[in-house]
């Protein structure tokens, strides 16, 4: 159960619903289509950044229309990977941030800019267990 919502700490994790929340009273409180002051952000965001939709952000080159930070991490994808592949050899057991489910993990390649499929332009590493690629935003470097 949610009832109170720290403002600032929702990416790459979404927020929570509080409690008795339904869907669209969610949807509302995260764009702040609400008007209740309850974004659970601390900074502008899209309609679809709000709603954890960040592939489909109309701030489409990254040019600080919306202030989420997966336009920063795209837009610096490249010096992103570069840093991680200096920091993290590849067989590194790397854990996720904190409030993410998921055990640690042994990475499986050197950390890439996604070139195809859904994860286009972000900074993206093979991990075990996964059949997909992750955004580095998801890991905690060890």
């Amino acid at each position: 159960m949610t009832t109170e919502i720290v403002k600032g700490r929702w990416y790459p994790i979404t927020a929570p619903a509080l409690d008795g929340e339904d869907d669209d009273a969610y949807t509302n409180r995260l764009t702040g289509a609400d008007q209740t002051s309850r974004r659970p952000y601390d900074h502008g965001r899209n309609r679809q950044c709000s709603i954890n939709w960040h592939e489909e952000c109309s701030d489409r080159g990254h040019e600080g229309q919306c202030g989420c930070p997966c336009h920063v991490e795209r837009r610096d994808a490249e010096r992103l990977v570069a840093e991680w592949n200096a920091a993290v050899p590849t067989g590194t057991v790397v854990s996720f941030v904190e409030g993410a489910t998921e055990p640690p993990v042994a990475t499986l390649s050197e950390a890439y800019v996604e070139t195809e499929g859904r994860f286009v332009g972000w900074p993206v590493v093979d991990l075990d267990t996964f059949p997909h690629p992750v955004w580095l935003s998801w890991l905690v470097k060890p």
